[in-house]
Formats: C-alpha cells, sequence, structure tokens
C-alpha cells in the first residue's frame, strides 16, 4: 500500500510540473536562427564559407592519414617506407593496391565521411546564399569549386556516388551514379564556377592571383578551377578540352616554374610561383592547426 501511494504521489508531481508552465514560459525569444536566414546575412558571409573550406583537412587518426596521402601512396611520388613490412602496414597494403574496405587501419569509411561532410557545407551555402552581391556570388563559385574538389577525391578512391545535388532531407535515399557520370558531374561545377560572373557581368566571380604574399592567399581561384577541370578532363580522357583549358593556366602570368625544383618545398616558399591551390593553416589551434 505504502509503494502504491508513493506512486501516486511521484505521478501527481509529475503532472503539476507538466501543468505549471505558462505561455511566459514557452514563447521565449528563440536563441537560435534558422540557416536560411543565417546565409543571407552579410555579417555572416566569412563564417559561411569558412565551413566549406574547413573539410579540406582530414585528418583520421595520429598517423594522419589524409587524402593527399592517400593520393599518393599508390603513385611513384611516394615511397611508404617505414622500419620493416609490418610499420604502417596499411600503407604497405596502399602502396600495392591491397588495401580492402574491411581494414580498419584504413579508416576509408571516414575518408568517405568526411568528405561528404564538405559537400554537405558547401550545398547548404549554395541552397540559402542569395547572389545579391559580388561577394555573394564569389562564395558561390567558390563553394561549387570546393563540392567538386571533395567529389573528386571521393571518386578517385571509390568510383561512382551519389550525387548530392541539393541539401538532402534526412529521410532521402540517393541512389550511386556511374564513374562517368560522377566526374561529369564533377566538371560541371567546375565550369559554372569558371563561367561565373559579378554584378557587372564580366568579372569572373574568382578571384585573381593578387601575389605571392596576397591576402587572398589560400582563396579559391580562377586558375585553381581551371588546373581541376583540366585535371578532370584527363581522367575523363577528354584530352582536347584538359589542354585547352589548361593553356589557361600555363598563359597566366601570375604561375610559373621554379628555377629550383627543391625550392617548391621550403616553408619559406608558402604559395610560391608553382602553387596554384594551397590550404592555408590557422596558427591558433594548439594541434595541427585548421584551414
Amino acid at each position: 500500500m505504502k509503494n502504491i501511494k508513493k506512486i501516486l504521489h511521484l505521478a501527481a508531481g509529475f503532472m503539476l510540473l507538466l501543468t505549471a508552465c505558462t505561455e511566459k514560459d514557452i514563447e521565449v525569444t528563440p536563441t537560435r536562427e534558422f540557416k536560411e536566414d543565417f546565409y543571407k546575412k552579410t555579417e555572416n558571409l566569412s563564417i559561411a564559407l569558412a565551413t566549406t573550406y574547413n573539410y579540406l583537412w582530414v585528418r583520421t587518426g595520429p598517423w594522419g592519414n589524409s587524402h593527399r596521402a592517400w593520393g599518393n601512396f599508390p603513385s611513384d611520388d611516394a615511397y611508404t617506407g617505414g622500419a620493416d613490412d609490418g610499420d604502417q602496414q596499411t600503407y604497405q597494403d596502399a602502396d600495392k593496391y591491397k588495401v580492402t574496405p574491411l581494414d580498419p587501419a584504413a579508416n576509408l569509411n571516414t575518408q568517405w565521411s568526411i568528405n561528404f561532410r564538405g559537400i554537405y557545407a558547401c550545398n547548404l551555402l549554395l541552397d540559402n546564399m542569395p547572389p545579391t552581391s559580388d561577394l555573394n556570388i564569389m562564395a558561390i563559385a567558390e563553394a561549387k569549386f570546393l563540392k567538386a574538389f571533395y567529389y573528386f577525391e571521393l571518386a578517385r578512391m571509390f568510383g561512382g556516388l551519389p550525387i548530392v545535388k541539393t541539401t538532402p532531407s534526412p529521410t532521402e535515399m540517393i541512389p550511386r551514379s556511374t564513374y562517368d557520370e560522377t566526374l561529369e558531374y564533377i566538371a560541371s561545377l567546375l565550369r559554372e564556377a569558371i563561367e561565373a560572373k559579378r554584378l557587372d557581368g564580366s568579372t569572373p566571380a574568382l578571384l585573381q592571383r593578387s601575389g605571392l604574399s596576397g591576402p587572398n592567399n589560400g582563396e579559391v581561384t580562377l586558375a585553381a578551377a581551371q588546373a581541376l577541370l583540366g585535371k578532370v578532363y584527363l581522367y575523363q580522357k577528354k584530352y582536347s578540352d584538359a589542354i585547352n583549358i589548361l593553356l589557361e593556366v600555363d598563359k597566366n602570368p601570375n604561375y610559373m616554374l621554379e628555377a629550383n625544383y627543391a625550392d617548391i618545398f621550403e616553408a619559406s616558399n608558402k604559395f610560391g610561383k608553382e602553387s596554384i591551390f594551397e590550404v592555408s593553416y590557422a596558427k591558433q589551434n594548439s594541434s595541427n592547426g585548421t584551414p
């Protein structure tokens, strides 16, 4: 009987909590704003754009399994090295094209998810930022480049991908496209970024390089989009198209070869003459920095 009374008292107290709220308590000023409003405010532009750059840095473990590293392990550009064949076995397997999706050390699932997070961030900006100013138009073009960049990294590792053109709903299922369809979608994003114009209708939306120590170093430029498009064309075996677009970069006086090849890798030569797109890291982070 005592237990029944305790239960009744608890139930009554819970009902009092439910009925104790007033309209004044419920109708409070929202502490967060809808994302659509966020992207329409000029003061939020730099934050919105920085989010799309954030996923250029993909670090999945203490050894830094970045997409840049994975792009070089299987190539002649890198020697995986190590003390013996068992040192970083996953890297050794990548060098021999023996890595499988079941290898937990490969972190392939993280490579997939991180790049798609970057694509999601780009879609949020592209879906919600109005092209009402030159800065907005430039941000939209940069987001298209970055979306293409993330997709290209994924396509080189996984082949055909789900093409997520807009921000998906939580329950939306997007089928996987073919490898050729994926490459063509990437190329279309880059063409749109290259062809985008500011409000005057003639000036390219993307920046031109402003010098080796320019304040916009680290941002997407017109030449970066042209260079990446040329690379995509090579993967598509569209060699004439690749030559034509890459010649635009070659003719650009802001880029040229270093007299000494080794100078490319000098820390003092950051954003050097050969650098077309380089990720810039903030120093504030006590670990490895962020873009």
